[in-house]
């Protein structure tokens, strides 16, 4: 099975880094729903225009992430829910980016396998699925016993049927019942308001605030580190079937200082751009001291980070633009990533680049 969902997965990054792509956050996607439905010369409507003529004649995608889909359900009209949902389909042809924490394992796994040699696709090629499987990929496994070519027949059969879902037809399927639940991020965002708080007089620089939240990324990934380590041991010649390989304490510690090691080697975190811009825009917050984290800074940053790392051009509002282009990140020219924040601006970035 899981052949088979990479080679779905493959087959989309084809089909996605073909086009050029447009990352829209929540403002825009609002803003696009209501220009379609009162079409008024306005630049929304203008831009509404270029885009959907960009997506039919396949020159652009607009792909979708978890943040997006999530934000879509804060929509509690369902008529609007659903035009929204429609437009979204139009311009993404149903594309999406993997779950964050999917995608971010799979840059550390990506850049470790490089690191030891090996020939591997690119992290661009192993970031897309369809919308269905936007907050991560999951399979039928039945409790009854069943033939295991049986159950891998199923699980192919259904894994396909979702696969081509649009994304109104999740809509429609949850109708005006319960909606996804919707993530609340008020303690999680107290905790670390507290934690920046006490460790405030610590920091006196960005750098060394980047320092310290790329330490905490190390941390929380080190398990994609053990992982590739256990992959290219299994892949030794020597690697009997009746081995374990080592998890205990100090092998994640080994794991930990590995990936901090490379992550604080400039160059080198770039190569997990999702990691390096998430704890980027943490530090930017944890240096302006000042400045307290909000839920919705969690939201914009999967944005930026989805955004940033994987497509070509990202439309969100000022405040997010602001921080990205600070001088002390540039996360825009970094990895060269075109951020505009009102219809009119993003307009004029389609036409400099022959897409409207």
């Amino acid at each position: 099975m899981e052949q088979h969902v990479r080679s779905r997965i493959l087959e989309a990054g084809t089909v996605v880094n073909a086009s050029t792509k447009i990352y829209l956050d929540t403002n825009f996607w609002v803003w696009l729903r209501q220009a379609q439905a009162q079409d008024n010369g306005s630049p929304s409507s203008r831009l509404l225009a270029a885009l959907t003529a960009g997506a039919d004649r396949g020159l652009l995608i607009c792909p979708l992430s978890e943040s997006a889909f999530i934000e879509l359900f804060k929509q509690e009209d369902t008529e609007t829910r659903r035009a929204t949902a429609a437009l979204m389909d139009r311009l993404s042809h149903g594309y999406a980016l993997l779950e964050p924490h999917m995608r971010m394992a799979n840059e550390v796994s990506n850049f470790f396998h490089r690191k030891a040699g090996k020939s591997v696709y690119e992290y661009t090629e192993l970031a897309w699925c369809k919308v269905s499987f936007v907050l991560g990929l999951i399979h039928p496994s039945p409790e009854a016993p069943i033939p295991p070519d049986v159950l891998l027949a199923i699980q192919k059969g259904v894994f396909d049927e979702m696969w081509s879902k649009p994304l109104v037809d999740i809509v429609d399927g949850l109708g005006s019942g319960k909606a996804p639940p919707i993530p609340d991020f008020s303690d999680t965002v107290e905790k670390m308001n507290e934690g920046n708080s006490a460790h405030a007089g610590e920091i006196k620089s960005f750098q060394q605030a980047l320092k310290a939240e790329l330490g905490g990324v190390a941390e929380e990934f080190a398990f994609a580190v053990l992982e590739t380590f256990e992959r290219l041991e299994r892949e030794r010649s020597d690697w009997s079937a009746d081995q374990r390989f080592d998890h205990s304490q100090t092998a994640i510690r080994v794991a930990t200082n590995a990936l901090r090691h490379v992550l604080q080697t400039d160059v080198e975190r770039d190569r997990m751009p999702s990691l390096h811009i998430e704890a980027s825009l943490h530090a930017s917050v944890r240096w302006d001291k000042k400045r307290k984290l909000t839920s919705n800074d969690l939201f914009d940053f999967r944005h930026a980070s989805a955004a940033l790392a994987y497509c070509d051009l990202f439309f969100t509002e000022k405040p997010l633009r602001t921080m990205i282009e600070q001088n002390h990140i540039a996360l825009d020219r970094r990895f060269e990533c075109v951020v505009r924040s009102t219809p009119a601006d993003a307009l004029v970035s389609l036409i400099e680049r022959e897409l409207a």
